[in-house]
């Protein structure tokens, strides 16, 4: 396993966000809360590095509309087993470009797409209410579907899907956040915002959505679920970005949940480890030696 972590460079526009929140809150409170929720549906756009781009040109390319928007779908492969990938926030379908090519190795088609507003799909702002719209459109197209690999806040999209209806009966979730106030209050800190944004951001996703935050965390998710699911929880110990307790809720939450721990691998870069990605597809593929569940305690 790798033990060697580097710490990502502060993409600029996070640098002067976290520079100008406390000035603005200082001396208009209230525009300084209105930016901090315009941020947190706006994802941060990142330069695609040369592997994903090379994974694209691979890729059959196709738009779909959802909602409006022009969603770019990625397909390879042209086997008799399909399965779904979905890329956290800020991300791209393309970031899976390790796992693709372990799957085609396994003969799986895959798909992928860049979620609304996130890589080379339309829109500015975006919430977990169009990608459920997203993901249902995908799997109308692609029935056989029925296992999805996840990055991120693509895991708490796929459980509140599910939870919606969408029939998958297999969910591997990798480095998912899953408690709502915790997701909360790491955003408001990685901005460098004011605590008091927190219950102005609770009472304008209500108006907005039309149910508090907590309803679309994806511990209530597991509590609505109207089939039995297959879990694996995959989290890093030094993940910064999703702090390790979110992967501890969901196990506890839900006890039959296969669960792997990494350490030194962090929140993107685990997406790359061999090791990873072997026992992802282990357990996605539904391979003899699946993972034991796992006490969290």
């Amino acid at each position: 396993m790798e033990t060697q972590q580097r710490k990502p460079k502060m993409p600029l526009a996070l640098q002067f966000i976290r520079w100008a929140m406390p000035k603005l809150s200082a001396l208009v409170p209230f525009l300084a809360k209105r930016w901090a929720v315009n941020l947190f549906f706006t994802p941060i756009k990142f330069k695609t590095p040369i592997k994903e781009v090379e994974i694209a040109k691979k890729a059959n390319l196709e738009k779909i509309t959802v909602d409006g928007k022009q969603i770019q779908t990625y397909t390879w492969g042209e086997g008799d087993t399909t399965i779904l990938l979905i890329h956290g926030w800020a991300g791209r379908g393309t970031q899976f470009y390790a796992f693709i090519d372990s799957l085609l190795e396994k003969n799986c088609r895959v798909i992928a797409f860049d979620g609304p507003s996130h890589g080379l799909s339309d829109g500015k702002k975006t919430n977990i209410i169009e990608f459920d719209h997203t993901l249902k459109a995908i799997l109308a197209n692609n029935p056989t579907i029925d296992s999805i690999i996840s990055h991120s806040f693509g895991g708490a999209a796929a459980l509140y899907s599910i939870a919606e209806g969408l029939p998958i009966k297999r969910l591997a979730l990798i480095g998912t956040p899953t408690i709502g106030s915790e997701i909360i209050n790491e955003f408001i800190k990685r901005i460098n915002g004011r605590a008091s944004i927190a219950p102005y951001f609770e009472s304008y996703v209500l108006q907005l959505i039309g149910q508090p935050f907590s309803y679309y965390e994806a511990l209530n998710s597991l509590k609505r679920l109207q089939n039995p699911l297959d879990l694996l929880v995959v989290h890093d110990k030094n993940d910064k970005e999703v702090p390790f307790q979110h992967a501890e809720a969901l196990v506890n939450q839900y006890p039959s949940t296969a669960f792997f721990p990494t350490e030194q691998l962090g929140h993107t870069r685990i997406l790359k480890n061999q090791e990873v990605i072997d026992r992802v597809l282990k357990f996605t593929l539904n391979e003899k030696q699946k993972l034991a569940p796992v006490e969290v305690y």
